[in-house]
């Protein structure tokens, strides 16, 4: 994108944003799908236990399900809004998600829902700052696009072949790259998963710091 409006071939340019954000939208709706159908086995191969996969079962359905779309586009949308130069709005937008998921989860956690729901609260806590930060990327989606090549996509754009080629030799290699790195921490799990659940929770708190 950024190479085609350095060529000044603004529509194409256009094109291929509005692709971004698309398919983007549609890719996360199919996992979303697919998370539902075989979410038993996804966590079972990921490594829940019998005293986990429930607790599991509510965050994968409350932030992936529910919340897996607007939680890509908050991940994309930003690119592209940097991509044209406005930072401050992709910078703001993601830290409002943050935030808001930060204050969220104990007021879902501890205050809003009953005692023994606190994963489904943070799970809930999670959609919602997804939810809140893909409304400010549309709000701001809206506010450029009378300055930029930037609009809300009203369909699947079509690419030529080379636009495409592009397009996926520059996502493919970087979700990889992603994947191979949740791969370790899959291994990771399935290891630890036969030495009790407290083990695996622990290992969690210190990946996540």
């Amino acid at each position: 994108m950024v190479r085609l409006i350095g060529e000044k071939k603004t529509d194409e340019a256009r094109k291929v944003a509005s692709y971004t954000v698309t398919a983007s939208a549609i890719a996360a709706l199919i996992f979303s799908v697919l998370v539902l159908a075989f979410m038993n086995p996804l966590l079972r191969v990921l490594g829940a236990g019998d005293n986990t996969l429930a607790y599991g079962r509510q965050y994968l359905l409350t932030t992936t399900v529910i919340g897996g779309t607007p939680t890509v586009l908050s991940m994309s949308m930003p690119q592209l809004l940097r991509n044209v130069g406005y930072s401050k709005s992709a910078g703001l937008g993601v830290a409002l998600g943050s935030l808001m998921n930060i204050a969220l989860d104990p007021l879902f956690m501890f205050v809003i829902l009953p005692k023994g729901n606190e994963v489904l609260g943070a799970g809930i806590a999670t959609a919602l700052a997804n939810f809140i930060s893909l409304a400010f990327f549309v709000i701001a989606f809206g506010k450029v696009k009378d300055k930029s090549i930037l609009t809300i996509p009203r369909r699947l754009e079509k690419l030529g072949t080379e636009h495409k080629r592009s397009f996926y030799s520059v996502g493919i290699p970087a979700a990889v790259a992603i994947f191979l790195f949740d791969l370790v921490t899959i291994v990771i799990n399935r290891l630890l998963v036969d030495y009790g659940d407290i083990e695996l929770a622990a290992m969690g708190i210190v990946l996540k710091a």
